[in-house]
């Protein structure tokens, strides 16, 4: 004989998991989620290009100290924004501004070094900026919303 209740989903569980609580609702965090994937990848993105620039330039260069010392800047600058990413994961927002204003300031300061600088992978270097600002408001959202319920 079947002694157990009949299933019935609209029922709720005692047992439910964490996420079933009379705050759920307002707890929603999703439509931010995409904004720091975004952010996330795009640092991600960086850190390999960086990476990438110091390999080639470490190769390319015939003088083995400047090819040192210009592949070496080129592959920490890498792993600062890979770093950058990792941290994101714990706290978004401080790791998203900190890459923007280390971002700018990295390509503002070699626009004064070479003006070229600027216009070179503009495209890129818009889409990082603007991904990265969101990231950050949208962190900050998530920051609020997990505040305001007391999480």
């Amino acid at each position: 004989m079947n002694t157990q209740p009949p299933s019935d989903s609209n029922i709720p569980s005692a047992t439910g998991g964490a996420n079933e609580t009379i705050f759920g609702d307002l707890a929603d965090t999703t439509k931010y989620e995409k904004g720091l994937k975004n952010a996330r990848i795009y640092l991600y993105i960086i850190a390999a290009l960086q990476v990438g620039v110091g390999i080639y330039e470490y190769v390319t260069t015939d003088d083995k100290n400047l090819a040192l010392i210009a592949g070496g800047l080129d592959a920490g600058i890498g792993i600062l924004f890979l770093l950058f990413a990792v941290w994101s994961y714990k706290k978004p927002a401080p790791a998203f501004i900190t890459a923007l204003i280390t971002f700018l300031v990295i390509h503002i300061a070699l626009s004064v070094l070479d003006p070229t600088h600027l216009y070179r992978g503009i495209i890129l270097k818009i889409l990082v900026v603007i991904a990265l600002i969101k990231g950050f408001k949208d962190a900050r959202q998530v920051e609020k919303i997990k505040a305001s319920i007391g999480s």
